[in-house]
């Protein structure tokens, strides 16, 4: 199974195929046209039309996992190191434009 880091500008919402809930951890099925699944309905087995369970994945994460701090996504981290980088260490009104999920304050 492939896993397939995605950018902030590749991001956009999937639902699962067979529950219909949001993902941001989605597994691609690499047989079915557009066949994604939760990790809930994968690891359960999820059959769905022509889908079957042994279809080859692909694990597919758009960054929302925890790098350094619990309350920050992997995404808006590399955003905040962008930023840091671009608009220099305290310029924080700049910054929290760049990282446009954060304010300058540092909260949510």
């Amino acid at each position: 199974m492939a896993v397939v880091p995605l950018s902030t500008e590749d991001a956009q919402r999937y639902q699962c195929s067979y529950c219909g809930c949001d993902i941001t951890l989605r597994l691609k099925c690499a047989s079915c046209n557009d066949f994604d699944l939760c990790l809930h309905c994968f690891s359960s087995g999820a059959t769905a039309g022509s889908h079957k369970p042994d279809h080859p994945y692909q694990l597919i994460d758009e960054g929302s996992f925890p790098l350094l701090t619990m309350d920050w996504g992997a995404i808006e981290e590399v955003l905040l190191l962008d930023a840091v980088e671009q608009d220099g260490l305290g310029n924080w009104d700049d910054i929290a434009a760049h990282v446009v999920t954060k304010t300058a304050k540092g909260g949510a």
